[in-house]
């Protein structure tokens, strides 16, 4: 539980350190209060859970975003082995790993020495994760264990009610309990 509670402290540290850097130090705060008193992190900052270790890649990810862009290629195969251990804490954040690895990519560009060095330890990762799966059950699906039927249930047409769960489910709905996070639409389109 130490740990955990580590792992939440940095990433709470990295949250306020990054938006203190791109803004003034009465956001950071107000931003880390958000962050820090709300679901996930308040409740599951002492839950051995996944969400922890995950939350602190996410915050390194941001801080790598809009940071600086090291001049040399070596830090970025450590960014891309922190990034590529992101599915081996659960599957559902391999999304994260996507969009993550995406938007660093676009960071990138036209460093491809650098783009080279950030992939190589993610494609390794992926493929140890992917082959138990195949090795076991015959497929390259890591949902075939899951309990999701080996794919059964994962339609695109599900998306949008499923994302209105996420949102708005009266038990575990993100905006119900955290309506903070409201405040990430307009940020976006600020940003955009």
């Amino acid at each position: 539980m130490v740990f955990v509670v580590l792992l939440s402290s940095l990433a709470a540290t990295a949250i306020f350190g990054r938006v203190d850097r791109l803004t003034t130090r009465r956001v950071a705060l107000l931003t880390w209060l958000a962050v820090v008193l709300r679901r996930p992190l308040a409740p599951q900052s002492w839950l051995i859970y996944p969400e922890m270790p995950a939350a602190l890649v996410v915050a390194g990810f941001a801080a790598w975003l809009f940071g600086p862009l090291p001049a040399r290629a070596a830090p970025w195969l450590w960014r891309g082995a922190v990034i590529g251990f992101l599915p081996w804490l659960h599957m559902k954040y391999s999304f994260s790993l996507a969009g993550a690895t995406l938007c660093l990519l676009i960071n990138l560009w036209p460093r491809v020495a650098h783009a080279a060095a950030f992939l190589a330890p993610m494609v390794v990762s992926g493929l140890l994760w992917f082959t138990p799966f195949y090795v076991m059950y015959g497929t390259f699906d890591p949902t075939v264990v899951c309990g999701y039927g080996g794919g059964a249930g994962l339609e695109l047409s599900n998306v949008p009610r499923g994302v209105l769960g996420l949102l708005f489910d009266q038990k575990f709905g993100l905006l119900l309990y955290s309506p903070v996070y409201l405040l990430t639409i307009v940020g976006g389109v600020v940003m955009l």
